[in-house]
């Protein structure tokens, strides 16, 4: 009985406490460090998670595992975000200068609550007699930063819950090239035309001048009075030990990375649950099998205009012998419903999708209900909406396990094409392949998070991975500091050997001339 505890309790001796730095502002990044969390967790180690309430209608905390540190802060306008949801099913929510009107309201709700934050000494108290070995947070949030040097927290691991952005690349050393890299909100594949080229470009130097001349001042003035030299967001960006990247690296964009990013696509991928009793029987009954549709959190199936909702009644009603669980905000609104479509508030989408009968995934493109798809072998058809998802749509094009399909043509011809194409055995039989792959990978998403945190906890900060392109500037990275000169001497090269072959041309000329006149007299 003795050896039993001890051996229960060895885990907990030789775990390591981690702060996770996780600001309720959206369900998916939530989801995702409260993940991160929970691996830890039954790793062994002592997982606290903070976090510092922006969105009121986000109950959970991230974490079913960890301990929770709440701070009370309900900043957000939640009619704001009801109106851009609203608009996401018309051309207002298409236009550039919303996103990145959403960007900044974004920007000055964190600026706002991390001045709430710091301004509390009561929590980072708390925060420090924790005496924590590690700290993670979403690496573009500066924030975390911030806090964990407050607490003097000088070890951490940083971590996105999207894809690796373009603009937080540079801080570790890496480099974007446009020609093939697509921006985070690009709506391009690798493979680009010359336009989608130059619009690819323009959007990442508009977003580059966005954070520098508008996002970090205003994250910078909010921070900077609670350090008496400021705060260097830049120094503790490089310091990070790791960057743990919430995508597959079998169905993401090729791209240069350094040692310190880290893939961990599907960690936020629970082990699926037996379905009930309804659910399995809906399933099981299908004879050609079950079509999920569910448009996420944000973007909401009843709000969409009518002539689209008719156009999606009417595709299932074409499909007869396919089975429609339609992820839907009102299940009163049944009015010219076909008997194979069956609608609901809540679905287990995780559950769902691993059925054997489930044969396809009409869904928005959101990060997580792609990879929870990929994952599970089924195919999809992808209507993008804003953010990243234009991005995660083209992946699963790039790796043919899915079709895109504009939301300004969502007629019954353009959905019903779409739902023919998945529903063949080309897209099953690559969907299933590319399931196989996945999970074949030497190391799970869970190992990676494990082996990797508690490296960088016994051995962090880690500079071995620290980039010489961090200590270059502008004109040394490009080498432009060889190249201009080079250059100038070779122009100016060039100008003199034209210059004497100028005056050779002349004095050859010259003298055929005096020859002529010559032999004229």
């Amino acid at each position: 009985m003795l050896i039993l505890w001890l051996s229960l309790l060895l885990p907990l001796i030789n775990g390591y406490k981690i702060l996770v730095y996780a600001p309720k502002f959206a369900y998916s990044h939530l989801h995702f460090l409260g993940s991160i969390a929970d691996t830890l967790v039954r790793s062994g180690h002592d997982v606290v998670m903070f976090v510092p309430e922006l969105d009121p209608l986000l109950k959970s905390n991230g974490s079913t595992l960890a301990r929770s540190i709440v701070k009370p802060f309900r900043l957000r306008d939640v009619s704001v975000r009801d109106s851009f949801r609203k608009d996401l099913w018309n051309k207002k929510g298409e236009s550039l200068m919303q996103i990145f009107a959403l960007i900044s309201r974004l920007s000055k709700e964190q600026a706002e609550q991390c001045r709430a934050v710091l301004a509390d000494e009561k929590i980072l108290n708390e925060l420090r007699s924790e005496h924590f070995d590690l700290g993670i947070t979403e690496f573009w949030i500066g924030c975390g930063f911030a806090v964990f040097d407050k607490i003097g927290l000088k070890n951490f691991v940083g971590a996105f819950a999207t894809g690796l952005m373009e603009l937080m690349g540079a801080e570790i050393g890496l480099d974007f090239q446009p020609s093939y890299m697509t921006t985070q909100f690009s709506k391009y594949s690798d493979r680009m035309s010359y336009t989608e080229r130059a619009g690819n470009l323009m959007t990442f130097l508009i977003a580059s001048a966005m954070r520098k001349f508008y996002s970090s001042p205003i994250f910078e003035e909010a921070v900077d009075p609670y350090f008496k030299k400021g705060f260097n967001l830049k120094e503790k960006m490089e310091s990070c030990s790791f960057i743990f990247v919430n995508s597959d690296e079998l169905l993401a964009f090729p791209q240069p990375i350094n040692h310190k990013v880290v893939y961990v696509g599907g960690i936020a991928v629970r082990q699926p649950k037996l379905l009930t009793k309804k659910f399995q029987n809906t399933l099981e009954s299908a004879s050609d099998g079950v079509v999920l549709v569910s448009f996420g959190t944000i973007v909401r199936s009843a709000e969409m205009p009518k002539e689209v909702k008719d156009s999606f009644l009417a595709v299932f009603r074409n499909f007869s012998k396919v089975k429609f669980i339609w992820k839907y905000e009102n299940e009163n609104d049944t009015k010219d419903d076909p008997p194979n479509l069956i609608r609901k508030q809540w679905i287990p989408q995780t559950d769902l999708l691993a059925h054997r009968n489930l044969r396809a995934f009409i869904t928005h493109g959101g990060l997580n209900s792609i990879t929870e798809a990929v994952n599970a072998g089924v195919p999809l058809i992808v209507i993008p909406f804003f953010g990243d998802q234009q991005k995660n749509a083209q992946t699963i094009k790039k790796r043919g396990v899915g079709i895109i399909v504009d939301r300004f043509d969502l007629s019954e011809e353009t959905i019903t094409a779409a739902l023919q194409a998945v529903l063949s055995e080309r897209y099953q039989l690559r969907a299933k392949h590319l399931a196989k792959m996945i999970h074949s990978k030497p190391l799970t998403p869970q190992e990676r998070v494990v082996k990797y945190t508690e490296f960088a906890a016994e051995f962090g900060p880690i500079t071995n991975f620290n980039s010489a392109a961090l200590t270059l500037n502008v004109f040394q990275f490009y080498l432009l500091d060889i190249l201009i000169p080079f250059a100038g001497i070779a122009i100016l090269s060039l100008y003199f050997i034209l210059k004497f072959m100028a005056r050779i041309l002349r004095f050859v000329l010259r003298q055929f001339s005096s020859v002529g006149k010559t032999k004229q007299d």
